[in-house]
């Protein structure tokens, strides 16, 4: 189950989005083939967006800023890092522009308007990365790689210490003997009897009744 739920985390786009090292992942296989441009792009609009949620007069100057900051950078067709939009959105986006920079005139932000723009440009982004980039992305062998990486460590229960075993049952003198024999997890005395606890330093019967006990009973891992 837990695996199924791993595999389902980075199996679409908006899913292996949210997650940070998987957009990470995305990051490095635009970074390697020099298309950074959409990923960039794309998280300037989610940010500009959260700029719009909390719009009010005090930031006004912050949100005329950020709108320019992206037009010029990934909307105009002069922009160095120009994302490919469709020639009806970018219109309106050198439309609005305009009106920004046309000191003639008071500009009025209309969070509706502009949250139009950056939702539009926003969907066309991730149509292309559904479409052409991200598949792409999963059938490379680091990817894969990653994803099989993510599933052992989801999978792989954690090991139960000795020490944390023996402080816990009043038997914490013998720490040191099964730290000296480099003795750490209980899995590593699974297979131990009687004559191999007495090999190894414990004298008292009734303590090596209690650890043949516990091995046997306690799971050797911990539940996640």
């Amino acid at each position: 189950m837990k695996a199924a739920n791993i595999v389902k985390q980075y199996n679409t786009f908006e899913s292996c989005w949210q997650q940070r090292d998987g957009r990470e992942q995305i990051h490095i296989y635009l970074k390697e083939r020099f298309n950074e441009e959409l990923l960039l792009c794309l998280e300037m609009t989610e940010r500009n967006m959260t700029t719009l949620t909390v719009f009010d007069k005090n930031n006004n100057e912050l949100v005329i800023i950020q709108f320019k900051e992206l037009y010029n950078q990934f909307v105009s067709n002069s922009a160095q890092q120009c994302v490919n939009i469709c020639g009806r959105l970018r219109d309106k986006f050198t439309k609005e522009f305009i009106a920004i920079i046309d000191t003639t005139n008071n500009y009025e932000i209309k969070t509706e308007k502009l949250n139009k723009l950056y939702s539009s440009l926003k969907k066309e982004l991730i149509i292309q990365f559904k479409t052409e980039i991200f598949p792409s992305l999963k059938k490379l062998e680091t990817f894969q790689i990653f994803l099989l990486s993510k599933i052992i460590e989801a999978t792989t229960e954690p090991e139960i210490e000795i020490e944390t075993v023996l402080k816990t049952n009043e038997m914490e003198e013998y720490c040191k003997l099964f730290s000296k024999k480099k003795l750490m997890y209980l899995s590593q005395l699974k297979e131990y009897t009687s004559d191999d606890y007495r090999k190894l330093g414990i004298k008292k019967l009734g303590h090596i009744k209690r650890l043949l006990r516990i091995v046997k009973q306690q799971p050797l891992t911990t539940a996640n």
